[in-house]
């Protein structure tokens, strides 16, 4: 698990450094600037984590969860588009696996999108940290899940189509890698690694 671990954090450092040097080469004070002028949306996303990926003998900790996103698109100062974007979200989830019945969550992060086929579709990378609240850790007998409050990271990788499929709802799909543990608030602190899959519409 470890190893798992280090490779998310690795990849979580590298894509922090890619966004960091784009925004360093584009002006990164602009894109600042960029936050009174942003364009807001919303999105709707149901999804599924699959875990553990890494060790047959755990305990299974997947879950099903709905999300609403609120999302801050930076603009420059000529009112186009940088491709970064501000990601705010509240979750809820429902624990499939051995244990666990109710999750309730918020995250944020950064999201990079870039311009595909004529801007038919949006190819994006997006780095998330968050926190949540579960009763998983009333079962004494898995070492995954050691306390009430646990935190998350996660790295994602989307495609939103650009052509709305009814009205103005634009939908997307998203693959990701996902970290959890509660950062030695509890005793049992072991952590669940899992797959993530995400299905959703932007308003």
């Amino acid at each position: 698990m470890l190893s798992f671990v280090r490779h998310i954090r690795f990849i979580t450092v590298i894509t922090l450094a890619v966004f960091t040097l784009s925004s360093t080469c584009t002006g990164s004070t602009r894109l600042f600037n960029a936050w009174k002028d942003s364009e807001i949306a919303h999105e709707i996303v149901a999804g599924y984590a699959y875990s553990p990926i890494d060790d047959k003998n755990k305990p299974s900790f997947s879950y099903l969860n709905s999300d609403f996103r609120r999302i801050w698109k930076l603009y420059t100062q000529d009112r186009t588009y940088s491709g970064y974007s501000i990601v705010g979200a509240v979750w809820l989830g429902k624990p499939v696996g051995d244990f666990g019945s109710a999750m309730a969550g918020i995250y944020g992060g950064l999201r990079r999108d870039w311009s595909i086929n004529q801007n038919s579709a949006y190819l994006y990378v997006e780095v998330l940290l968050g926190c949540f609240i579960t009763d998983a850790h009333e079962e004494r007998n898995q070492r995954l899940i050691g306390s009430f409050l646990e935190f998350h990271e996660d790295i994602r990788i989307g495609l939103r189509s650009n052509k709305p499929a009814f009205k103005q709802w634009l939908p997307f799909i998203e693959v990701g890698l996902q970290h959890i543990s509660n950062a030695g608030l509890g005793k049992r602190n072991q952590g669940v690694n899992s797959v993530t899959i995400n299905l959703g519409v932007q308003l």
